[in-house]
């Protein structure tokens, strides 16, 4: 069977900070059968910027964990803002004043459709399977930059404007938006704090090339070091993908058996690879030379983009169920020898 979803992270703190100021947190809710994935962005210009978005995202999946008796999502959702809202707004000691940004989805995965709110600059970008838009909107505003004694900043004679944030959790007008949107088979989300999505000028560009990949991880991760050159801010981000269904995966079987191209039947890479690799463990276990052979030879007449780490998994596979056969070995080492990540 298909696994629902994949998903991948990544984090990583400003030049010169000790401590990232965004937090990230995904959770799956088993008897809901739901999923929970939320990054914040603690705002830098006031105290404890991690920990504002730490508690934001920890409290929220607290907060919306013990909220299930309301049946009505939009309402479940927003009463565990407010709640979370208030922790932040009743924090004292060093920490008084903190505050951040957030965006979070809810999934039921049972359904065609996802939950998603927000508030502040931080953004969620939708891939459905040929493009990718953003579905969040900024919440902020043309603002005239201040130097520490509180004068205009300027640059060659002219004031510096520079957009501020007109909501986020800690304020006492706190309001967040939430709405649903279509999420099928193949769709991705991504859930970026304003560091990340900064940095690339060719996002939408990036992200549609990582979300149709076999590799998303590694891909996602070679992306994701290239903010170590790029970032001015902390960078965060999740990026989910949807898989495909039961139905689809038995036809793609058949096509495999068939020796037959599945681009044909119009779907993505990554169903085909996670087909193989479910099919390819059983067949390792099962000491399976044919179906094993049959895979393998079709991972490389169809060119299916294993990464070196996915590959030396197989192996390590083999090894763990004693299906020591030579030529498959041979054959999952040349791919390894291949492959680009």
């Amino acid at each position: 069977m298909i696994n629902k979803y994949n998903i991948t992270q990544n984090s990583i703190a400003n030049k010169g900070k000790s401590r990232c100021g965004d937090f990230m947190l995904w959770t799956e809710i088993t008897d809901e059968n739901i999923l929970v994935a939320i990054v914040c962005d603690g705002v830098s210009t006031t105290a404890c910027d991690w920990f504002a978005s730490k508690t934001a995202c920890e409290n929220f999946i607290k907060y919306f964990e013990e909220n299930k008796s309301i049946t009505d999502f939009e309402k479940r959702i927003s009463k565990s803002l407010q709640s979370v809202n208030q922790d932040i707004l009743l924090t004292e000691g060093q920490c008084k004043g903190m505050s951040c940004t957030l965006v979070a989805i809810v999934w039921e995965m049972n359904s065609d459709f996802l939950w998603y709110f927000w508030a502040g600059d931080s953004r969620i970008y939708l891939f459905d399977n040929s493009k990718v838009k953003q579905i969040t909107e900024d919440h902020t505003k043309p603002i005239n930059a201040k130097k520490q004694d509180g004068k205009p900043l300027t640059s060659g004679g002219f004031v510096v404007i520079r957009n501020g944030l007109t909501n986020a959790l800690g304020v006492p007008h706190f309001k967040p938006s939430i709405d649903k949107i279509d999420f099928q088979e193949n769709n991705s989300v991504l859930i970026c704090s304003d560091g990340f999505y900064q940095c690339f000028p060719e996002l939408e560009e990036k992200i549609s090339e990582i979300c149709v990949s076999n590799n998303l991880e590694s891909n996602f991760n070679d992306l994701f070091a290239k903010v170590t050159d790029n970032r001015d801010d902390d960078c965060t981000a999740i990026i989910l993908r949807r898989s495909g269904n039961s139905s689809t995966e038995i036809n793609i079987w058949n096509f495999i058996t068939k020796n037959q191209d599945f681009r044909d039947l119009q779907i993505s890479i990554n169903s085909i690879a996670e087909i193989i690799e479910n099919e390819l463990l059983k067949a390792f276990e099962l000491h399976d030379f044919e179906k094993s052979n049959l895979l393998v030879n079709y991972i490389k007449t169809y060119q299916i983009d294993f990464s070196k780490k996915q590959l030396g998994f197989f192996i390590n596979k083999m090894k763990e169920f004693n299906f020591l056969n030579g030529k498959i070995y041979q054959e999952l080492i040349s791919q390894m020898k291949k492959a680009k990540t």
